[in-house]
Formats: structure tokens, sequence, C-alpha cells
């Protein structure tokens, strides 16, 4: 379980908040959407998706774990004269998580204040979502995240539109990742510790009937205006809209991901 708790600071402070991390069930859920609209707030900027979390998952892991091993031999290898035990002396087990936020804060604090923005963020759509948000929120107790997801079934006609559909080594595959990644984030993550926005809501949002948008922002500490309405009401890149699903497909996406969808509230084919 996720032990970080939300920065208790109000909503509009003065006081710099941390980053802003948007994770999504699986591929056309929306996620370039919702970044839109969050960069729409000038305060926070969500670059694209890095693509090397896995990596950086890893070798965190692999350089936190090593540290702490290694910590009984700094003693006898710090010690005066020769002939001491030295060849796994290392750094201080803490130097590994200060080393992994400056890499990251190296990467986009600077150019995030370019467009003007006083926070950074990025946006990844993959698997293992919550493995790279508890790393993210280790990073940073302060950081929030975005958890979005969208019905399996709409979301897999829409990835049967794009061509990049074809590298998958299993035509399911999109389903099996929102299944893992929706089952891991209902599991693992604490309530309370990142937003769940479901995209066919985030995609009905109108003037008058904005509640999402001013939770959103809310729990952002940032402020709604004008241009996240401008983003919402800009449709683009419909994939998948007059796609339709076989019985075959129906039925394997009811078999993989039916229990999840379940458990949020979407309705089986």
């Amino acid at each position: 379980m996720l032990k970080w708790l939300l920065n208790k600071t109000g909503p509009h402070d003065s006081v710099d908040k941390g980053p802003v991390f948007i994770f999504a069930a699986s591929w056309r859920t929306g996620s370039t959407l919702l970044q839109r609209v969050v960069n729409a707030s000038g305060d926070i900027f969500i670059w694209g998706e890095p693509t090397f979390l896995p990596e950086a998952t890893r070798l965190f892991a692999r350089v936190d774990g090593h540290f702490n091993k290694a910590q009984r031999n700094r003693t006898p290898g710090q010690r005066p004269g020769l002939g001491k035990w030295i060849p796994i002396i290392s750094p201080k087990a803490e130097r590994a998580k200060t080393a992994m936020r400056t890499f990251f804060e190296a990467l986009y604090q600077e150019e995030t204040g370019q467009f003007g923005a006083r926070r950074w963020g990025f946006k990844e759509v993959r698997a293992n979502a919550a493995a790279h948000m508890k790393l993210l929120g280790d990073l940073w107790p302060e950081a929030k995240f975005l958890f979005l997801v969208r019905d399996p079934y709409d979301m897999y006609r829409s990835v049967k539109g794009k061509k990049f559909h074809a590298n998958f080594e299993s035509p399911m595959l999109p389903v099996k990742i929102w299944r893992d990644n929706v089952n891991a984030y209902l599991d693992d993550i604490d309530a309370g510790s990142a937003l769940l926005i479901y995209y066919e809501k985030l995609s009905a949002v109108v003037r008058g009937d904005d509640g999402l948008l001013h939770r959103m922002v809310e729990f952002l500490g940032t402020h709604l205006n004008e241009k996240m309405y401008v983003e919402l009401e800009r449709r683009i890149d419909p994939s998948g809209a007059k796609i339709e699903l076989t019985d075959d497909e129906v039925a394997a996406i009811t078999q993989i991901a039916g229990e999840p969808a379940q458990r949020l509230g979407y309705r089986l084919r």
C-alpha cells in the first residue's frame, strides 16, 4: 500500500506545490485530453510520456536495495589505516532517492519555467502504473496523481482504430493492461492519494455542470479558467467512432476485464 499522503496546503495557497502526474489504465482513455486541460491552468505543465519509467523504477530499486545492504561496510571501510574492506562501500542509502529526484527535476523543471508554469509533471500510459506511481510518490510525497479510466469496450474499439494496434504481441494486450492497472490502482493506492477520473465524465463536462473540473482543480491546487472549457470542447482524434466489436471480442473483453469493470461501475456487454 502507498503510505504517502496528500499535500495538506489549501487549494490556492501561494507556496509552490509538488509535481502532477497523469496515469491512464490503458491507451485511448483520453490522457491527451486530460493533459491539455491541466496545461490550460497555466500553473502546471504536463509533459508527454517519458517511456523510461520501467527502467527508472528498476534502477531505483536496485540502487536503493544495494546501498541499504552495503551500509554495514561503511564503518569498517572508513576506518583509518591500510587494508580496510572497501570493495562495496557505498554512499548512504538515502542518496538514491535524492539522486533520482535530481534526475527527474533536471529533466523537467527548468524548461517547465520557460512555458510560464511553476509546476511540472508528465503523463504515462503503460503497464505497471501503480508501481510507477509508488516510485514517484516516494520521491515526492507532495505530488498529485490523476488516474484516468474508460469503459474497456469503448477503449478497445478506439485502440482498434489505431495503426499501433497491429504491433501488439496479442490483440487483447491493451485489455489485459487495462485490467491489471485498474486492479492495482483499486487495491494498492490509498484513498485520497490520487484522483480517479472517468473519461466519460470528463468528456461530458459542460459549462454550468462542471463539478468534476471543480474537484480536479481543488485537488491539484490550481484554478479553473475558460481555457479548460475550450480544450474540452475541442474534440480531436475520434478513433473508433465507427468501429464495431465482434462477438468474440466482446466476450474476450468481458472475460479479461469484466470484474474490475464492474468494480468501477461499468456495465458488462
